[in-house]
């Protein structure tokens, strides 16, 4: 009884102190246009008594340091622009959150004027906002089935189909799924998933970390001329930026892989920063460990980085990389249990690149950006002669690298 009496006061103490405490939300708001950082916009926490709420400062930055626990939502308002909720957004004690939030200028309507062209050869479509979804990184955590997967998040989507077989490939509207393009930061990068086949476009694990992506956007058709190597859907995803006030580090272990991530400021006082992961395939570490030992266990890594340099006031730079390798090894056997054939298929990834950018004003600026990607493609296949030892039918590897 006095057991029992013990763990049940235990219990009431633990949960009073996980509910008392709080987690700190900050970020930065910035113009969409000019990525210019907007002074005195107001950011509050809806629905919550008493009121939670900051005012961002000359670096466009806001900080909200008591928010409880659990999903929020972000009210943003600033005189001229369009107010902006931000739904759901998921408050741990694991970390802070960290947001980059870009608000669009408000326009007074006003009575219709009609615009005549003569020249007929250009056609200017407005409409890409019809086709355009942006998604954020805890959607690909919330969707059913979609494994933290923004591809398989995708098939959810109005006119989006799934691959029946299995991997992430994505059907946009009937269109074949080689015509999905990939885009990081801007650039446009190959096929971004572990075993991937020679023009395809996914593949049944993605090396795309969800840890490392900030909101992004999924676009099914009437795209903007930056994409125009788009046939089907475009992919255009982007990095978030790591905490520039203090060090976290986070892991987790799933079926897909055992991953650690690691960010943090370079040094105090200085707003640039850093942000790492790396992931491990959980049946390759069963594998290494020998707790299972079959034939076609998937092994791959992957490892992602983004670093943010300020210098000053007008120059931004930011180095941004993603790598991934994977290798697959299988043998078949007559019903007999003679050997019949073996293989080995393995994809390599490989993304670097370098952006900067220079604010000449308020509305104007320059982005730069060099970047180099790369793949490798392996596939060898045996075969069993008369004398039951292996000859090779196909050996291949097809490597490719864009600057």
């Amino acid at each position: 009884m006095k057991r029992q009496i013990f763990y049940s006061l235990l219990l009431i103490v633990m949960s009073t102190t996980v509910w008392g405490q709080h987690q700190t939300v900050r970020g930065t708001i910035l113009d969409t246009d000019s990525k210019t950082p907007l002074i005195g916009a107001t950011v509050q926490v809806l629905n919550h008594e008493p009121l939670i709420g900051s005012v961002t400062d000359l670096e466009g930055d806001f900080r909200l340091p008591q928010v409880p626990y659990g999903r929020v939502d972000l009210l943003i308002r600033y005189i001229g622009y369009e107010e902006r909720v931000l739904p759901n957004v998921l408050v741990t004690a694991a970390k802070e959150v960290i947001l980059t939030v870009e608000m669009t200028e408000s326009f007074e309507q006003l009575d219709a004027v009609v615009v005549t062209a003569t020249d007929k050869h250009e056609v200017l479509n407005e409409m890409a906002l019809v086709s355009a979804r942006t998604f954020s990184v805890e959607e690909t955590q919330r969707y059913a089935g979609s494994f933290n997967d923004p591809a398989r998040m995708a098939a959810s989507f109005a006119g989006v189909n799934s691959n029946a077989e299995g991997n992430n490939d994505i059907v946009v509207r009937g269109n074949s799924p080689k015509g999905i393009l990939w885009r990081l930061e801007g650039v446009e990068i190959p096929n971004p998933n572990h075993f991937a086949n020679e023009g395809a476009t996914g593949g049944p694990i993605n090396a795309l970390n969800s840890n490392m992506l900030a909101n992004s956007d999924f676009f099914t058709g009437a795209f903007a001329p930056e994409y125009g190597n788009a046939l089907s859907g475009v992919f255009d995803m982007k990095y978030k930026k790591g905490n520039n006030e203090q060090r976290e580090y986070t892991t987790s272990a799933s079926t897909f892989g055992l991953d650690f991530t690691a960010e943090g400021p370079f040094r105090k006082g200085y707003n640039g920063s850093y942000i790492a992961n790396y992931r491990y395939s959980s049946l390759q570490l069963l594998t290494d460990l020998g707790v299972v030992d079959f034939d076609g266990v998937p092994k791959y890594q992957d490892m992602a980085l983004h670093i943010s340099l300020p210098a000053g006031k007008k120059d931004h730079f930011s180095l941004f990389g993603l790598g991934g390798i994977s290798d697959i090894a299988f043998e078949e056997f007559h019903d007999n249990g003679d050997r019949a054939y073996r293989g080995n298929m393995g994809s390599d990834l490989g993304v670097l690149g370098l952006t900067h950018v220079h604010f000449y004003n308020d509305r104007a600026f320059l982005k730069s950006t060099l970047a180099y990607t790369g793949t490798r493609l392996r596939l060898e296949e045996e075969l069993v002669n008369d004398q039951e030892a292996y000859y090779t039918i196909e050996d291949m590897e097809i490597s490719k690298g864009t600057l």
